[in-house]
């Protein structure tokens, strides 16, 4: 059986760098606020991104290697 890796997303949604931060979503808005993690507008959209590097960075990790991503 051969496995498929999956590639990381590139940016995730303010509510799912809440879950892997184990915080509040409100605290996520307040780290975009402060310029801790940068906000990604989605064009013609209301819809924000954060670059997954940003929510690493913020532990003071960096980023898994992402497969997929040329």
């Amino acid at each position: 059986m051969s496995e498929r890796s999956v590639p990381l997303p590139v940016a995730v949604r303010p509510v799912t760098a809440a879950r892997l931060l184990d915080c509040s979503r409100a605290h996520v808005y307040q780290l975009m606020e402060r310029g801790e993690m940068r906000r990604l507008q989605i064009s013609g959209s209301k819809s924000v991104r954060i670059p997954l590097e940003d929510v690493y960075a913020v532990l003071g990790l960096d980023a898994p290697e992402s497969t997929g991503h040329a």
